[in-house]
């Protein structure tokens, strides 16, 4: 089955920004823990200190459910609902979804670099991309996670979470001189939090590849 890919974009009530760690870091280390199905959660911030991404990735439809259905879970929905404003999801199909084989540790997260990059991919050149894509992933050494996907009613728009070592990365340097791609967006975050069960490998076929193998 397909796995579950979301961006969420969140601005939070001033004032409430501690509460917002504190009930938001419950949920990741429950969720990663007591949910099979949970695969991935992040929290990145930007430079304004209300404004925040969520990165999520689940094994499937039936593990996202799990997730929203949880406990752990309502009590962050609970807290939302009135303290979290705006809340805008990104809801993509997953394309790419690449993790080194160890989680990144708690330690790991000042040392990292994160790039959100929006792209607008030409028409027909979408699986040329994907394909070239994932051969810069295998080869990026500089690589902890990437995570690439197009919106869900846009093909050709794609987002890709760029989490590496280095600050200009081999992932962020094909995206600046790729023929594919016409139009492109990138931002830098801070890392706050971040929970995964790491060695994710997860590459999505077309029905005529599928027959192909």
């Amino acid at each position: 089955m397909q796995p579950i890919f979301n961006i969420f974009k969140l601005k939070v009530a001033e004032n409430h920004v501690e509460k917002f760690f504190q009930i938001g870091q419950t949920n990741f280390n429950q969720s990663i823990t007591k949910e099979e199905g949970t695969l991935a959660m992040y929290l990145t911030k930007v430079d304004d200190q209300q404004t925040f991404c969520v990165v999520e990735v689940y094994r499937d439809a039936m593990a996202y459910q799990a997730h929203v259905t949880s406990s752990h879970f309502k009590d962050f929905a609970t807290f939302a609902q009135d303290y979290i404003p705006y809340k805008e999801r990104v809801e993509l199909i997953p394309q790419i979804l690449y993790e080194q084989e160890q989680p990144v540790q708690e330690e790991d997260l000042s040392s990292l670099f994160v790039r959100l990059i929006s792209v607008r991919v030409k028409e027909s050149r979408e699986k040329a991309f994907k394909d070239e894509l994932f051969d810069v992933v295998n080869q990026a050494k500089d690589t902890k996670i990437l995570y690439a996907g197009f919106v869900a009613d846009s093909p050709n728009t794609w987002y890709i979470i760029d989490i590496s070592s280095t600050e200009n990365s081999i992932v962020a340097a094909f995206l600046e001189q790729n023929a594919s791609i016409e139009q492109q967006v990138k931002q830098n975050f801070s890392l706050l939090e971040c929970v995964n069960k790491g060695n994710l490998r997860y590459r999505a076929v077309t029905e005529k590849e599928a027959k192909c193998h």
